[in-house]
């Protein structure tokens, strides 16, 4: 119940398992403050006078202290690190906690693809779908199967991907989710767009589409928009091309959230259909005005 300055003051009165705690609690409560930096320093000074305590500490409170380096390290934008830490925390909870040890390993996952280390995200999956789990559910099945496909999606994998994301979809029709059923129908027309595939593209887009018009749902209007025009562009219907890319950008440009990357992908295919169609000088226009964008995002990436 204390403050995070009364926290402070007692730190400097105890020592041993005594500090070990309050580093925990204050290292919480700075996590919990947006201070994630300082939140890890309290972490880490706890996970070492606990770990030279040896078997003295229960692993339920090692366990919690490795999870708050997880999750800070998660928040200063440090994956792979949080990744690696993550390996202790699953070894501890697999002792008091098999469920949450479970989970970890998918959050273990989806740092390593954060991380862009998709063969090592993958393993996880793997792994946090074939350990035993006694709340497993279709929807978490369904959830790990969805994970895995984009693991193979990721390292090109494309018919390993399809046909999870099948076996996902189905699970989730089981559990009657529209939600995740949507998200397998546009991870399946992308998969089969890099196939070339353009009637099987141009049919999980539109049950993509279908679900987001519906829920109003800005973020997946602009990727099943985009899905169902490149479906489009595979199939040779240029008119429709530049309907669902135009429809694209709309969603793009009109959503709270810029997705730079998805629109100039949209930008550069709709300068694409005007040289197709006679209106290179338009095209030409829109490949001009991206360079400035183009240049301004690769800066910003070298500088993080």
């Amino acid at each position: 119940d204390l403050t995070e300055e009364q926290l402070w003051v007692q730190i400097t009165k105890v020592a041993g398992v005594g500090r070990a705690e309050v580093c925990t609690v204050l290292g919480r409560k700075c996590f919990d403050a947006g201070k994630y930096a300082q939140s890890l320093a309290l972490c880490e000074t706890a996970r070492g006078i606990y770990e030279s305590l040896g078997a003295a500490v229960p692993d339920v409170e090692l366990a919690q202290v490795y999870l708050g380096i997880v999750s800070s390290l998660a928040k200063l934008d440090r994956p792979a690190d949080a990744a690696r830490y993550s390996d202790r925390a699953i070894e501890l909870l697999r002792e008091v906690d098999p469920s949450g040890a479970a989970e970890m390993l998918r959050t273990q996952g989806r740092y390593w693809y954060d991380a862009k280390e998709y063969e090592l995200s993958l393993q996880c999956h793997m792994k946090a779908s074939s350990d035993p789990d006694p709340d497993a559910d279709d929807s978490s099945v369904g959830l790990d199967t969805f994970n895995i496909a984009l693991c193979y999606l990721m390292m090109e994998g494309w018919s390993e991907a399809i046909s999870l994301y099948n076996e996902a979809r189905a699970l989730f029709l089981r559990t009657a989710d529209p939600t995740w059923v949507a998200y397998c129908d546009e991870q399946l027309a992308e998969c089969h767009i890099k196939v070339g595939n353009g009637v099987k593209a141009e049919h999980h887009a539109q049950l993509a589409l279908d679900y987001a018009n519906t829920a109003l749902d800005n973020d997946r209007q602009r990727y099943s928009n985009y899905y169902l025009a490149m479906a489009k562009k595979l199939m040779g219907d240029v008119e429709s091309t530049e309907k669902y890319l135009r429809d694209a950008q709309y969603m793009i440009t009109v959503g709270g959230r810029k997705d730079w990357p998805l629109l100039i992908k949209v930008e550069k295919e709709l300068a694409q259909v005007m040289h197709q169609t006679h209106r290179s000088d338009q095209g030409d226009e829109i490949i001009r005005r991206l360079k400035g964008i183009e240049d301004t995002l690769s800066r910003g990436s070298k500088l993080k």
